[in-house]
């Protein structure tokens, strides 16, 4: 008998998330005379079997990609249709932080899936986010700038609260996509936080710190 063991590590962040994951498969390499066809078919199916959690990694990102790229015109629907935010300078500026950081995120994960299923190093475009998490914090200062501004004009109510609520979710999804993940959404995601007592670097952080470390081709490993 002889165990063959393969390391995987599932990737998923949410709007935030990813889990890791450790798949140990033994069977028997001898096999009867005659059984040789068998053993083709137990192989192939052994190798279905340990790949299937990249293909569970690449939905899942592509899940991701997909409802961050819904969320951005919902999200600007309910609160300025529905719910009648008024497009003050204060609250246009906090919205459009949030839509900027999220359709970034979004980017990001049809990057990391196309990265992935290529077995490329790292996603594409890595340094171009690092420039983008640059000018993200300059927006996030001119943002702050405004409602602040707005506050000491006398501006009250739905006037500006709105706009501040949604500079801080910017604050918080820029955090958790270009820093820490804050997000913790998959019940081992939620155990390494309570194992560890501590947030981890997000993922688009790692691939960012990757393009000057050359890691190997198409690595799942976080």
């Amino acid at each position: 008998m002889q165990i063959v063991c393969s390391r995987v590590s599932t990737a998923a962040q949410g709007p935030l998330v990813f889990s890791l994951g450790e798949i140990c498969l033994s069977r028997l390499l001898t096999a009867p005379q005659g059984a040789g066809s068998r053993t083709g078919e137990d192989s192939s199916e052994r190798m279905a079997f340990v790949l299937s959690p990249r293909a569970s990694v690449l939905r899942r990102m592509k899940t991701l990609a997909v409802l961050e790229s819904v969320n951005i015109p919902l999200l600007a629907g309910v609160l300025t249709g529905i719910l009648g935010m008024p497009l003050t300078v204060a609250n246009s500026a906090g919205l459009v932080l949030v839509l900027l950081v999220m359709a970034e995120g979004g980017v990001y994960w049809w990057l990391k899936s196309a990265q992935l299923s290529s077995r490329a190093p790292v996603p594409a475009g890595m340094a171009t986010y690092r420039r983008i998490s640059r000018i993200n914090v300059g927006l996030l200062v001119a943002g702050a700038v405004v409602v602040g501004a707005s506050l000491v004009m006398g501006a009250s109510g739905a006037q500006v609260w709105p706009g501040a609520a949604l500079w801080v979710f910017a604050l918080l999804e820029h955090v958790n996509y270009f820093h820490l993940q804050l997000m913790h959404d998959t019940r081992a995601d939620l155990g390494r936080l309570v194992r560890t007592g501590r947030l981890r670097r997000s993922h688009l952080a790692r691939d960012m710190a990757r393009v000057s470390r050359g890691p190997r081709v198409g690595s799942l490993r976080e």
